[in-house]
């Protein structure tokens, strides 16, 4: 009954700060910049620059997935609050309706494509 109690506790923690998670990735990326351009040395200018594009196309993915999901989310199923849940209603429709949570998919994909741009592995 402890433990429970504890990792309830740790998930309202988690939840509550989830936004700032994130940044915890700064940490890690900085020193990464010293280890970019190794595509280029290895395959040459011309793949280097259709990686990079293919770069800069997912992180607008990501935005993209992230601005439809929050035009197209009826009132009353998502709150904005950090202290609980708010929703009325589960909602089922839109981005929804593929994914069950899409503003979490739109974030990875923006991620993605900045940690794909810098090349470290």
């Amino acid at each position: 009954m402890e433990l429970e109690k504890h990792l309830e506790q740790q998930g309202v923690i988690l939840y509550r700060w989830r936004g700032f998670m994130p940044l915890l990735l700064l940490y890690v990326m900085f020193p990464a910049f010293s280890e970019a351009e190794k595509l280029e040395r290895a395959f040459g200018a011309l793949f280097q620059n259709l990686y990079e594009a293919i770069c800069f196309a997912i992180s607008p993915l990501g935005l993209s997935i992230s601005c439809l999901t929050i035009g197209f989310t009826p009132s009353g199923t998502s709150g904005r609050t950090t202290r609980g849940l708010a929703a009325k209603t589960l909602n089922t429709r839109g981005p929804y309706s593929v994914v069950l949570h899409p503003l979490y998919l739109g974030n990875i994909l923006i991620l993605l494509g900045i940690l794909l741009f810098i090349e470290t592995w």
